[in-house]
Formats: structure tokens, C-alpha cells, sequence
């Protein structure tokens, strides 16, 4: 006896719906957080300065962050008085100092970071002892969002009195970005030029005909080390520091 069987039919599989992870971080199993294919966003808050002779605490203002994000702050100070960079104060309590002179010397210099929520930021910086006169003082802000981690991969600062020459080596990490900073003492207000920043955000004299320069680089690759240099057109006081995050 043949049994007549109802026709055969066949079921695909509905299309997988991929939707975006809530966070711009997404945790994985047994992994630390990772990014999930959002770049870092690295904006230029913009530059402070000030010719106030005998300062020791430099107040340099307020400015206006627009989104919550991680404070980086570069500073440099020259004054007849031979001081230290103690601290950066970012929004009334002091940054991360990832690196300063640490011996006294008539340049100052520093580079730290503090997470801060959107709005406006006062910035200063402390030194051991009264910059004393012919003050030039400067800080240029970044504002880094997204980023894996808070504390920089690396970063290192140079000083010196003469020479046109200053370059600093530091790690970097891909994807990632660098930032950098730069005083250059020389009469004339030479502008100065960077070996490998991408963008100069700020070059300008101050009062004192001397030029403080900031710039940075986006997407890094991994360097161990990777090696920035500022020139400068005739030997005169100048310094560099830098850093780089992911």
C-alpha cells in the first residue's frame, strides 16, 4: 500500500541581525576590555600663557572642554630662577605627571593628564620656588577620548641651553596617538619644526619674543622607540617633551 507523505520543505536560517555594542568598549571572555573599531578621538583645547615675573603657582585660566575626556596638559616656563615643575593642576586637583625636570633649572617643563567631565577647566602649574623675571609660560591642552588605557604609553622631555637641536625617544603603541610640546627661547622667535608631528595646533611668540609650539600625531604605529626631534634655527634655550597613549 503506498502512503502519500505531505511535500518536503525546506527552511533557511533568518539573517544574523548585528548590532552595534552599546559601550565603545565591549568585554570579551576572559579578556581585557577592547575597542571595537572606534578610533581615538584626540581634539586641541587650545594654548594659555603668561609674562607675570616671580610666579611660583601660574594660574593660566580656564578652558572649555566639550565632552567628558582625559585631560593632557603640556607646560613650559623660563625664568632667571633655577626651580623645578612640582605640579599640574587640572580642574583644581593635580593631573598625573608623567614626566618634568626633575633637576632645577631655568626651564621648566612638564606633561600630565587628568580624567575631567565637560565644561570649563582651569589649568595651573606649581613650581618648587618663584620662576623669577623675564617670564615666558605657556600650556597647550588636548582632550583624549576613547582611549584603552588613561596612562600613556610613554613619555619622556628634554631641556637644554643651547644647540638647535632637542629629541626625546618613547615608546608608541598602534593604534594609538602622540602628543608634543615645545619652547624655543631664541631672540628672533623662530618658529622651529617638528621631525614627524602630523598637525602644529599653536605656534606663536609671547611677550618676550619667545615661542611655545604644539602638535600632534594620529594612528602611531608601534615604535620602541620612536624618536621626535625639534629644530630650531639658532642655539638657544629650548625644550621638548612628549607622550603617546592608545
Amino acid at each position: 500500500m503506498s502512503i502519500d507523505l505531505p511535500p518536503v520543505k525546506f527552511y533557511l536560517p533568518k539573517p544574523a541581525i548585528i548590532r552595534k555594542a552599546e559601550s565603545d568598549l565591549a568585554m570579551l571572555p576572559g579578556i581585557i576590555p577592547v575597542n571595537v573599531g572606534n578610533a581615538l578621538i584626540l581634539d586641541w583645547i587650545g594654548q594659555l600663557g603668561s609674562t607675570t615675573n616671580g610666579l611660583t603657582i601660574i594660574a593660566f585660566g580656564n578652558l572649555t572642554f566639550p565632552n567628558d575626556a582625559l585631560a593632557i596638559v603640556a607646560f613650559f616656563g623660563l625664568g632667571t630662577n633655577s626651580q623645578t615643575c612640582s605640579s599640574i593642576s587640572i580642574g583644581g586637583t593635580n593631573g598625573a605627571l608623567h614626566a618634568a625636570n626633575g633637576s632645577a633649572s631655568t626651564r621648566k617643563w612638564g606633561l600630565a593628564s587628568r580624567l575631567v567631565t565637560a565644561g570649563s577647566i582651569a589649568i595651573s602649574a606649581t613650581l618648587s620656588g618663584s620662576n623669577g623675571s623675564a617670564a615666558s609660560l605657556s600650556v597647550g591642552v588636548w582632550a583624549l577620548r576613547r582611549a584603552v588605557s588613561n596612562t600613556p604609553v610613554a613619555s619622556a622631555g628634554i631641556d637644554s641651553g643651547s644647540g638647535t637641536t632637542r629629541t626625546i625617544n618613547h615608546n608608541q603603541s598602534s593604534p594609538g596617538i602622540a602628543v608634543y610640546g615645545a619652547f624655543n627661547g631664541e631672540s628672533t622667535g623662530g618658529s622651529g619644526s617638528f621631525s614627524t608631528a602630523q598637525a602644529v595646533h599653536y605656534a606663536a611668540q609671547d611677550g618676550n619674543g619667545r615661542r611655545f609650539t604644539y602638535a600632534s600625531s594620529k594612528n602611531v604605529p608601534t615604535q620602541t622607540p620612536h624618536s621626535e626631534t625639534f629644530t630650531i634655527s639658532a642655539s638657544d634655550n629650548a625644550s621638548l617633551v612628549g607622550g603617546s597613549w592608545r
